[in-house]
C-alpha cells in the first residue's frame, strides 16, 4: 500500500508532514528522516490497519519545491551582476 506524503519545512529548520491520502494525518520533525519515521507512525494509527496492511505500507513523499529570492519584489526582475 502507498501513501502519498508532503513534507513542508519550515523558517526554523523543521519539518512537518501531511498526506493527501489520508486527511487529517500530520506530524512533525527535525529532519526529513525523523519527519519520515513521524509520519508512518501517524498514518498506521489513523488508518487502523491490520498487520498484514502495516507490514506492506509505503510512505512516499511527493517532490516540489518553492524558490523565494530575498529582495525580489514580485514582478520585478532581479539585477544580474
Amino acid at each position: 500500500m502507498k501513501i502519498r506524503i508532503q513534507i513542508h519545512r519550515e523558517d526554523d529548520g523543521s519539518y512537518w508532514a501531511d498526506s493527501p491520502d489520508a486527511v487529517g494525518c500530520y506530524t512533525v520533525g527535525q529532519t526529513i528522516d525523523e519527519t519520515l519515521v513521524n509520519m508512518r507512525e501517524a498514518l498506521l494509527c489513523h488508518l487502523d490497519l491490520t498487520d498484514v496492511q502495516e507490514a506492506s505500507l509505503r510512505v512516499e513523499p511527493m517532490v516540489s519545491a518553492e524558490f523565494r529570492m530575498k529582495g525580489v519584489t514580485q514582478g520585478t526582475r532581479p539585477k544580474v551582476v
